[in-house]
């Protein structure tokens, strides 16, 4: 089922895509979902929304992608890309850039998305969101509030007792319902299935 010979040339910028990065790297499933978790995102967006799903990631990402893509509806596998561990810089910019969406857990790529004012999601758990926010008017952030939360440098951040609950918790449909938030211009702050949301940045909205 996956598609391992796609290239960041198998793109074309113009059509409707949606960048995904899981983040982590060599950390996961720290600060990410879990891959069940991914895999029902997946496959609830493309069924929602006419768009192309594009990983982008490292190498040890990239393996992780390919287990989750695996576990996607093999009528809608066409329309996602795995391209972790295959772009340059230049070229990872160039596709968040052109990209209709973003949905990241608090990462670099998610950050630079942000830089660009891209309407996108951040999933928050063991780093802090009121810290690490994009400066983003067309953000918006997905957490949960534990009192393990966030453990970001402390013991239980590299050894979580509670299963990565902060992370494996947030709901699925809270992150569809999210997605249909974005060009809501008076959207500050809700809470949905335990989920909070709340708008990265609020200046001049």
């Amino acid at each position: 089922k996956i598609l391992s010979n796609n290239s960041p040339n198998d793109v074309d910028l113009k059509d409707n895509y949606m960048v995904l990065h899981i983040g982590s790297s060599h950390e996961y499933p720290i600060r990410s979902l879990g891959v069940n978790n991914w895999q029902k995102l997946i496959n609830e967006i493309i069924k929602n929304y006419p768009v192309k799903i594009i990983f982008i990631g490292n190498e040890v990402e990239k393996n992780i992608i390919n287990k989750i893509i695996n576990g996607i509806d093999n009528k809608l596998i066409k329309r996602v890309i795995n391209l972790a561990g295959k772009t340059s810089i230049k070229q990872l910019i160039k596709l968040i850039f052109f990209s209709e969406f973003v949905i990241s857990s608090d990462s670099g790529p998610g950050q630079i998305a942000g830089i660009m004012s891209k309407k996108q999601i951040m999933l928050f758990g063991s780093t802090n969101h009121t810290l690490a926010n994009p400066i983003n008017a067309n953000c918006i952030k997905i957490y949960r509030q534990y009192e393990c939360s966030p453990c970001y440098e402390s013991a239980n951040y590299y050894n979580c007792p509670y299963n990565n609950k902060c992370m494996n918790e947030i709901s699925i449909d809270t992150i569809i319902q999210t997605i249909a938030l974005i060009n809501n211009r008076s959207f500050k702050k809700t809470q949905i299935n335990g989920d909070f949301v709340e708008r990265c940045f609020r200046e001049n909205l």
